[in-house]
C-alpha cells in the first residue's frame, strides 16, 4: 500500500497571484504557459504547516509538474525535508493545457471571470471541443501517473501539481468514478484547493 499525497503548488509571484485580477493576454499566456511565473517568498513556518497538517515527514520521493512554479515548490518542500532525492519533472502532473483565447472572449473573462473558463474547460474536454486538452488525452496522463507510482519502490510520495488536473485526479483516485461516469458538472463542483492544499490517498 503506498501512500500519496497530491498538493498544489505554492502562491506564485504578483501580479500572478489572483487570476481574476490578470488581464485577459496576461491569463491567456499563463494558462498556455507562455508565461511561467515563480512562487513567492515561502517561510519556514509556512513550510512546517504544511508539512504537519498533510504528514509529509515521511516522504521517500518528489514527482512534479515541469512547471517553474511546481518545481520551485517541490525544491522548497525538499529542502525544509533535508531530502536528497532528486525531485522528479513529469508532465503526467502539468496542469490541463487550455486556450481562453478560444474558450472565451476578453469581454466575458472581464464579466465573468474563471467562472466562465472553468466550465468551457470541462465542457469542452469531455466533448473533445477547441481550446482545451482532450479528456483522452487527460485520462492517459493519469493512467501514466498511476503506473508510475505502481513502479516506484518508494511507499510515501508526494506530487506537486495543478488545480484543474486536481479535480480529474479527485474523480478517478478518491471517488473512483469509471472515466465514462464522469461528467462536467462533477468536474465543476469538486473541490477547488487552493495553493499548498490538497489530498491524500492509498495505492494498493
Amino acid at each position: 500500500m503506498k501512500n500519496v499525497i497530491f498538493l498544489r503548488h505554492a502562491k506564485l509571484n504578483p501580479p500572478f497571484q489572483d487570476y481574476e485580477k490578470l488581464t485577459f493576454q496576461d491569463f491567456s499566456k499563463l494558462a498556455r504557459g507562455e508565461t511561467q511565473p515563480g512562487i513567492e517568498l515561502l517561510s519556514n513556518d509556512i513550510m512546517e504547516q504544511v508539512i504537519q497538517k498533510y504528514k509529509l515527514e515521511n516522504v521517500q520521493e518528489i514527482l512534479s509538474s515541469p512547471s517553474l512554479r511546481a518545481v520551485m515548490t517541490a525544491r522548497k518542500l525538499a529542502e525544509t525535508l533535508q531530502l536528497t532525492t532528486i525531485i522528479k519533472e513529469r508532465r503526467f502532473l502539468s496542469e490541463i493545457y487550455f486556450d481562453p483565447d478560444i474558450l472565451t472572449t476578453e469581454r466575458q473573462f472581464q464579466q465573468e471571470g474563471l467562472m466562465a473558463i472553468r466550465t468551457q474547460i470541462y465542457q469542452s474536454s469531455l466533448s473533445e471541443g477547441r481550446g482545451v486538452e482532450s479528456f483522452a488525452s487527460v485520462l492517459k496522463r493519469v493512467n501514466d501517473l498511476t503506473r508510475t507510482i505502481h513502479e516506484l519502490s518508494s511507499e510515501n510520495i508526494l506530487c506537486i501539481t495543478h488545480s484543474f488536473y486536481m479535480r480529474v485526479l479527485i474523480q478517478i483516485l478518491l471517488e473512483h468514478k469509471t472515466p465514462v461516469n464522469i461528467r462536467h458538472e462533477d468536474l465543476f463542483n469538486t473541490v477547488n484547493y487552493s495553493y499548498l492544499e490538497g489530498f491524500q490517498v492509498y495505492v494498493n
